[in-house]
């Protein structure tokens, strides 16, 4: 089960009980990375979400202890990444991030030339930060 589902299910859970933490979850989404991170779409809602915060997490872990030594935070927005953080964490530059799977066979020439286009970069950017100290 993803965390996505887990976060629905969680919020299933609530409305069934008739929790009235519903009402003010029912709107929001959950990233899972090295934190848990409640966005909330609308800024005035998210201070109230802030404030029960504690309850929140006592109930999550309670249905799902894994989570049980991850920090909680509340922002107001949505999330902008649909992507497992648990994966990301483990990929080291924006072309690992692509994923193979875009370009099928072609992924390798697709490699090759951005790797050529970040080495001519380089020298691009050590000339422009050199300047910007000069300046």
């Amino acid at each position: 089960m993803d965390n996505n589902q887990e976060w629905q299910d969680f919020l299933q859970k609530l409305q069934k009980d008739k929790n009235p933490l519903y009402e003010l979850l029912k709107e929001t989404e959950l990233d899972v990375g090295e934190k848990l991170t409640i966005y909330h779409p609308i800024e005035e809602e998210k201070a109230k979400v802030e404030k029960q915060r504690g309850k929140i997490q006592a109930k999550l872990v309670k249905m799902y202890p894994h989570w049980q030594h991850k920090k909680m935070m509340v922002k107001a927005g949505e999330r902008s990444l649909n992507l497992d953080n648990d994966k990301l964490t483990e990929m080291t530059s924006p072309l690992q991030a692509l994923g193979h799977r875009l370009f099928g066979d072609h992924a390798q020439p697709v490699l090759e030339e951005a790797s050529a286009a970040d080495t001519t970069c380089a020298s691009i950017y050590t000339h422009l930060t050199e300047r910007t100290k000069t300046l």
